[in-house]
């Protein structure tokens, strides 16, 4: 027995084999063994995703925010076994449903940072959200090293706004705020203010 050889490096996916050869000595004659291949198998990943703000702050997923808020998204690819670093580029969609329901929109191919785990930071941003539900999903479709991952269904919701209406009765003939009370015979009417509102997405 002759053992053992010299290590490999770690090894990356891919085919490889060992042989032996033996050149014989006073009282045999040499020979050399058989091929021996076996293959290296890519390595898992797991892609997670966080909701942000314009401003980077975190939105919990199926979590809330004001009508008007501007959004997009954050990937970490995670690996198994910790080879290397992934690479590539991770790809955004989003959905103007809950569910990630039909082909969303593209929101970003983003490259990773080549770290690990992988982040691949920010997606496109949305336009300014009006009321209603949305989501995020992020893909890495891998690498040489690791197979690809699709983070779950990020879901979040825009609230609608609390406006506040105020109203002022007028006098008709001069339109005008009614000071003090009416005189016999004034006609009248009413305006309505509303205020509250969010810019660009008026009340009708």
């Amino acid at each position: 027995v002759a053992h053992p050889s010299d290590s490999t490096a770690a090894l990356a996916p891919g085919s490889y084999a060992f042989r032996a050869s033996w050149p014989g000595d006073t009282n045999y004659t040499g020979d050399t063994s058989d091929c021996e291949p076996f293959t290296v198998d890519k390595g898992t990943s797991t892609v997670t995703t966080t909701l942000h703000k314009a401003d980077h702050s975190v939105v919990a997923i199926g979590g809330s925010v004001p009508l008007g808020t501007v959004m997009h998204d954050l990937a970490t690819v995670a690996v198994t076994p910790t080879f290397a670093a992934p690479t590539g580029n991770v790809a955004f969609t989003f959905f103007t449903n809950d569910t990630c329901e039909g082909s969303g929109t593209a929101a970003g191919s983003v490259a990773l940072n080549g770290a690990t785990p992988g982040v691949a930071h920010p997606s496109s941003s949305t336009a300014a959200l009006a009321a209603g539900s949305y989501a995020f999903r992020a893909s890495w479709p891998g690498d040489t090293n690791y197979t690809g991952d699709t983070s779950d269904c990020e879901p979040f919701t825009v609230d609608k706004a609390n406006l506040t209406l105020t109203t002022t009765i007028h006098t008709d003939s001069p339109d005008a705020d009614l000071a003090g009370n009416a005189s016999l015979g004034d006609s009248l009417h009413d305006r309505a203010d509303v205020s509250g509102i969010v810019p660009g997405f008026p009340p009708t």
